[in-house]
């Protein structure tokens, strides 16, 4: 049984093709909510029902992200949810990591949560409520060796999403962070 929070609600789940992005989906897959799965490069392997919009989007640009919200208005008028599912581990050495792994876990990690939260703020500032759920991990809690990288960027996600909250504390606008384990 669902939270009654979740009944009845426009739900953007960025990052939807994969680990919990794709189980929040399913999870939520059926419900009273809408939803929009958005995904990158994999397609999403659940089962899509009536109340799933699937979306390809490359969430570190901004332009994506407005595209993403467009749709979301014209479709629905409104944005209840985004939970930040998106996430890469590209686990090693940190001396032997490129600059292009780096780059891409800081992008993917960090980088398209704070574009999305930002533009997302600007849609549920405009409408006077919404929630935010950026997905972090253990790993901003607790240093993991040779996920060094991933580490940090969840680290700063932490710290994002806190700050943040205390910004938003008069408003009707929410924000949490999940930090699960392995």
């Amino acid at each position: 049984m669902l939270n009654d929070s979740f009944i009845n609600k426009i739900i953007l789940v960025a990052g939807a093709s994969g680990g919990i992005g794709s189980s929040v989906v399913s999870r939520l897959s059926g419900s009273d909510s809408n939803l929009i799965a958005v995904y990158n490069k994999n397609h999403p392997d659940f089962q899509t029902d009536n109340n799933i919009s699937l979306i390809k989007a490359d969430l570190t640009k901004a332009v994506e992200w407005d595209r993403l919200l467009h749709f979301t208005s014209q479709k629905f008028g409104k944005l209840d949810v985004l939970i930040n599912c998106t996430g890469v581990l590209i686990p090693g050495d940190f001396l032997n990591q490129t600059e292009e792994q780096i780059n891409e876990m800081i992008n993917i990690n960090f980088s398209s949560t704070i574009i999305g939260t930002q533009k997302t703020l600007q849609l549920m500032k405009e409408q006077g409520f919404g929630h935010i759920i950026n997905i972090g991990s253990i790993g901003g809690i607790i240093p993991m060796p040779y996920s060094t990288v991933y580490s940090a960027t969840k680290f700063a996600l932490r710290g994002f999403t806190h700050s943040l909250a205390q910004e938003l504390k008069n408003s009707k606008i929410y924000l949490s962070l999940l930090s699960p384990g392995p």
